[in-house]
């Protein structure tokens, strides 16, 4: 054992090591190293310049160089977390499969444009030069998984460059160009073949179920797949059930009835929605029929100042018809909610009524602000028993 300084913290480093570093999209190993009383928690291992360092968990008190240096030359014992291990491994062959269907499925154009495997899920993004459908994903999961079953062995060598090549083109670098003059080739033979230096399980029937979650597009011309593999795909569709039941519980339907009792119920509120809109629109009309009885007259022009129950976007309604119809040339309008709207026409805006400011400043007295055009502005603020005075405000700089 060694004892490396980086980024003003030591790190752990041996002439051999269980830990995998991070790379190639694939988190890296966790685990305990130890000797004799002394153990050290491994949380991060990282390959610089062709050495792995292993990263301690700051918080461990032992952690010292005095202590450190007693070590330095003794074999170390390593443990690696094997639970998260073979769960990114399994993830990282089905990365593997889930291309070679892809390709199948798609065509032969498909390639690699980047992969992050993780824990619960991982995701793989493909060139591809549209939206994969329902369809196809489905067909893409059923080959994944015919090639699971299929129970094939890995065949893993290390071959040179030129060899490589030579054996199989630049196809080997699917995941992306690996450097040095030696490289790892990882084939599962009738399926896939590339250039790889990630974990693999020795056969395709060891990482269980693949299940894909969803697709989406990253950037022109890539489409990324979220998918889960062994375990973490069994909780995954256990998820997707569990919402399933829920849902149809909610609409007390059966589970193959609620497509069908979404669609009616959806169906329903829309025309629910339609009809609410033409209710309120009719309530509008009436309550502009009664605001034309109380329209003031200042400086010659015609003006309607009110505070009414109604939401926004009917005082927006109500006050632009009564200066876009002529029944007044200045309407300013509240309601209880603390929103105030005003509405001015040509002839009032001719006469140097700039309704924009109006708002502003009569808001500001509702301890919000507001504003928009000359000839419709809005504002709002959180002191809703202040509308009264702020419409006189209104009034008085009109």
């Amino acid at each position: 054992m060694d004892v490396v300084e980086k980024d003003g913290k030591l790190t752990l480093v041996f002439d051999k090591t269980t830990f995998y570093p991070e790379g190639g999209g694939q988190p890296s190993d966790v685990g305990k190293v130890s000797y004799g009383d002394v153990e050290y928690e491994i949380d991060y291992a990282e390959k610089v310049n062709n050495v792995v360092l292993h990263h301690v968990v700051a918080d461990n008190d032992d952690f010292s160089e005095e202590v450190l240096n007693d070590l330095i030359g003794k074999k170390i014992n390593g443990v690696i977390d094997w639970e998260r291990r073979i769960t990114l491994a399994r993830h990282h062959t089905a990365t593997h499969l889930i291309v070679a269907a892809a390709k199948d499925v798609l065509g032969d154009h498909i390639w690699q444009a980047g992969a992050q495997k993780g824990l619960a899920r991982s995701r793989i993004d493909l060139s591809h030069y549209k939206r994969i459908s329902q369809q196809e994903i489905n067909e893409i999961e059923r080959i994944a998984n015919e090639f699971v079953m299929d129970n094939i062995e890995l065949d893993i060598q290390f071959h040179s460059r030129d060899e490589a090549e030579q054996l199989y083109g630049f196809r080997l670098y699917q995941g992306g160009i690996v450097p040095g003059k030696i490289i790892r080739v990882v084939k599962i033979p009738g399926i896939d073949v590339q250039a790889c230096a990630g974990t693999h399980i020795p056969r395709t029937g060891d990482i269980g179920p693949i299940k894909i979650n969803k697709t989406e597009r990253v950037q022109d011309g890539v489409e990324r797949i979220d998918f889960s593999a062994g375990l973490a795909a069994v909780k995954s569709i256990q998820n997707e059930n569990d919402l399933l039941s829920k849902s149809s519980d909610i609409f007390k339907v059966e589970p193959e009835q609620l497509p069908k009792t979404c669609d009616r119920f959806f169906g329903e509120w829309k025309a629910q929605k339609n009809e609410i809109d033409k209710l309120k629109s009719e309530i509008a009309s009436l309550k502009m029929n009664s605001l034309a009885d109380d329209i003031l007259e200042i400086n010659g022009l015609k003006v309607v100042r009110q505070l009414i129950d109604a939401d926004f976007k009917e005082l927006q309604k109500i006050a632009t018809d009564f200066t876009d119809n002529h029944k007044a040339d200045v309407a300013v309008i509240g309601n209880n909610d603390g929103k105030i709207v005003g509405a001015a026409s040509d002839e009032a805006i001719d006469e140097g009524v700039k309704i924009n400011d109006i708002i502003k400043q009569a808001a500001a007295i509702l301890g919000g602000g507001g504003g928009g055009r000359l000839t419709l502005a809005q504002g709002a603020g959180p002191n809703k028993d202040k509308m009264e005075e702020a419409l006189d405000k209104a009034i008085s700089l009109i």
